[in-house]
C-alpha cells in the first residue's frame, strides 16, 4: 500500500513538478526532494500509517528531485557534455546501492539469512542521507553557473505558476503525443518485449563472440572486461 501511495502520487506530482522546479530553481527543488527521502526511511520503524502517509510525501517529493536532477543534467553542462553529465550521475547513484548492498551483506553474510536490521544501522543511513540533504545547499543556482567556454546558463523568464501548469498539460494534447499514444497499443508493447529481446540475444552474442573468446587477450583479463561491460 505503501508503494502505491508514492509511485500514485509521483506519477500525478510529476505533471507539475517541472513547473515547481522552475519556479523554486534546482537547490531549492532538491533539498525538498531529498526530505521525503529521510523521512521514508524514519517510517520504517513507526506505524503502519505512519509509513503510508511517508510513502505519499516521498511521491510528491521525489517528483521535484527527478525534476530538478533533469533541468542539472540537461541545463548545466555544455551539449557535447551532455552524455558525460549522465553517465556520472547514474555511476554516483548505483554507488549508493552498492553501499547500500555491501552493508546489508555485512549483516547477513555469517548467518547466510536475512537479519533484522539494528537500529543503528537505521541511524547511520538516516546520518548519510540527512548529509546528503544538507550538501543539496551546495549546489550552485544556474544564474552562478559559467561553463567551461565562458558561456552562462541561460533561463526564461519567469513566469507565474499557473502558465506553468498550462503550459505542462499542453504538451499532452499536441499532436505527436497523441499520435504516439494511439499507436501504443497492445502490438506495440509485443514489438518492444521483441526488440528487447533480440536485442540481448544478439548482444549475448557479440559479447561471447568478440569479448569472452577474443585471443587477444588472456582468460584473466577477459574475465575482468566481462565484469566491467
Amino acid at each position: 500500500m505503501a508503494n502505491g501511495t508514492l509511485y500514485g502520487l509521483f506519477t500525478l506530482a510529476g505533471f507539475v513538478s517541472g513547473a515547481i522546479c522552475n519556479i523554486l530553481g534546482p537547490p531549492v527543488a532538491l533539498f525538498i526532494g531529498t526530505l521525503g527521502y529521510a523521512l521514508c526511511r524514519c517510517s520504517l520503524v513507526g506505524t503502519k500509517w505512519f509509513l503510508i502517509f511517508a510513502g505519499g510525501l516521498l511521491g510528491l517529493s521525489a517528483a521535484l528531485l527527478w525534476s530538478a536532477q533533469g533541468e542539472i543534467i540537461m541545463g548545466y553542462p555544455l551539449e557535447k557534455d551532455n552524455g558525460k553529465a549522465f553517465s556520472l550521475f547514474w555511476a554516483i547513484l548505483q554507488f549508493g546501492a552498492f553501499i547500500g548492498s555491501v552493508v546489508s551483506l555485512a549483516i547477513n553474510i555469517e548467518s547466510g539469512k536475512l537479519q533484522a536490521v539494528l537500529t543503528s544501522t537505521y541511524i547511520a543511513f538516516l546520518v548519510i542521507i540527512f548529509i546528503g540533504t544538507a550538501s543539496t545547499f551546495l549546489v550552485l543556482g544556474p544564474n552562478c553557473i559559467i561553463r567551461a567556454d565562458g558561456s552562462l546558463v541561460k533561463l526564461q523568464g519567469h513566469t507565474i505558476f499557473r502558465d506553468e501548469v498550462v503550459g505542462t498539460f499542453q504538451v499532452f494534447f499536441d499532436w505527436r503525443m497523441l499520435a504516439n499514444a494511439a499507436r501504443f497499443d497492445g502490438a506495440t508493447r509485443v514489438l518492444n518485449s521483441t526488440l528487447s529481446a533480440v536485442s540481448a540475444i544478439v548482444g549475448a552474442i557479440l559479447f561471447g563472440y568478440l569479448v569472452l573468446d577474443s585471443k587477444r587477450f588472456p582468460r584473466r583479463t577477459r574475465g575482468y572486461i566481462g565484469c566491467l561491460l
